[in-house]
C-alpha cells in the first residue's frame, strides 16, 4: 500500500474513532477494532455494552469505516487490529495471497434468510423461473447475497444468466421498482420490512437454498498479527462468543441497541427478520459461500474453509 493511501485511511479512523470504551477498561489491554454500523454488525456493541470484553479482559477501540473494501485495508495496513469483513472478501483476498483469516464468526444467514426478491404484486413475480430475463436490483453485482440469490434461482427452476443485473442503492430500491425502471430488488433489513409494509410481494429464499445456514460476515485480522498476539485473540474471541450467545438468546434485550447503533427506529428494528448470530467459527458455515462463488465466478479457484479460519498455533 502506498504512503499516501496508508495516510488517508489513518485520518479517516481519526476523524471517525468512537471515544475509546469507559474508564474502567483503561488499565486493559487494547484492540482496534473496525465495523460498519448496520445490524449485522452489532455483535461487536453487544460485547461493549453488556460488559463481555471487560469480562475477558479486552478493551475496544472501536473505529467506524465505510465498508469491507476500507477496512481490509485497515487492517493490512495496521490502522486497526481486527475488523469486520465478509465471507467473500477475505476469501477473495485469500485466493489472491492476501494474509487475512477469520478470528470469529458474526452473523449468519438461517432460512428463511432475511433477505430476498421485492416485486410488484401486479407483476406477478412468484416462483424462480419467473424471474428469467427480468431486470433485478441488487446492492452488489458480485456480492455473496446476490452469488447465494442466483444458486437459488438456478437451484428451482429459473436461469440466473438470463437476468439483466443492475446495481442500485437501497434507499432508492423501492421507488424504483414503482417506476417501472427494474422488476424487482434483492434486498435485506431494513428496506425488506419496508417493502412489506408498502404491499409489495415477497419472494422468501427458503426453498431449495443453496444452503439452509451460512456465515455471512466474520471477524478478521491479518495471520501474522494473530500469531503474534495469541492472548488478545483469546481475549477478543472469548468477549465475541458470549456476545454472540448473548443475543441469540436475548433478542428482544437487542433492540435498544441496534437502534442507537444503527439509527434505524426501535420500531421498525423489532419487525426486521432476526438471524442467528454464530457463537463457534466452523468451516461448514463458510463453506457453501466458497463453493457458490467459485461456481459462479466470483472466486477463482475453491478451496477449503479451514484455510481462512485461524487456529492458533
Amino acid at each position: 500500500m502506498n504512503i499516501s493511501r496508508q495516510r488517508a485511511i489513518q485520518g479517516a479512523l481519526a476523524a471517525l474513532a468512537i471515544p475509546r470504551a469507559v474508564s474502567a477498561q483503561a488499565a486493559l489491554p487494547t484492540v482496534k477494532v473496525g465495523t460498519q454500523p448496520a445490524e449485522f454488525t452489532a455483535d461487536i456493541m453487544y460485547g461493549i455494552q453488556e460488559g463481555f470484553f471487560q469480562k475477558a479482559g479486552v478493551a475496544i477501540d472501536l473505529q467506524y469505516l465505510t465498508n469491507g473494501n476500507i477496512t481490509s485495508e485497515a487492517i493490512l495496513a495496521g490502522s486497526v487490529d481486527i475488523g469486520l469483513n465478509d465471507t467473500l472478501g477475505v476469501a477473495q483476498a485469500h485466493v489472491r495471497g492476501v494474509d487475512l483469516v477469520f478470528l470469529s464468526p458474526a452473523a449468519a444467514f438461517a432460512t428463511p434468510w432475511p433477505t430476498g426478491f421485492v416485486t410488484l404484486p401486479e407483476a406477478n413475480i412468484r416462483d424462480a423461473k419467473d424471474f428469467n430475463n427480468k431486470t433485478i436490483g441488487t446492492r452488489g453485482l458480485r456480492s455473496a447475497p446476490n452469488m447465494m440469490a442466483s444458486a437459488w434461482i438456478d437451484n428451482n427452476g429459473g436461469d440466473s444468466k438470463t437476468i439483466k443485473w443492475v446495481e442500485i442503492v437501497s434507499t432508492t430500491a423501492i421507488a424504483a421498482i414503482r417506476a417501472h425502471r427494474i422488476d424487482g430488488v434483492l434486498i435485506g433489513e431494513p428496506y425488506f420490512t419496508q417493502a412489506k409494509e408498502e404491499g409489495l410481494h415477497i419472494t422468501l429464499l427458503d426453498h431449495n437454498p443453496p444452503s439452509n445456514n451460512w456465515m455471512v460476515n466474520g471477524w478478521a485480522a491479518r495471520r501474522s498479527w494473530a500469531d503474534a498476539n495469541p492472548d488478545l485473540v483469546r481475549r477478543f474471541t472469548t468477549g465475541m462468543r458470549d456476545a454472540n450467545h448473548w443475543a441469540n438468546t436475548h433478542e428482544a434485550a437487542t433492540y435498544p441497541i441496534v437502534a442507537a447503533y444503527t439509527k434505524i427506529p426501535e420500531d421498525v428494528v423489532v419487525k426486521m427478520m432476526p438471524h442467528p448470530w454464530i457463537e463457534t467459527l466452523t468451516p461448514s458455515l463458510v463453506q457453501p459461500v466458497i463453493d457458490v462463488c467459485a461456481k459462479y465466478g466470483v472466486l477463482s479457484r475453491n478451496f477449503p474453509a479451514a484455510e481462512i479460519l485461524y487456529t492458533a498455533h
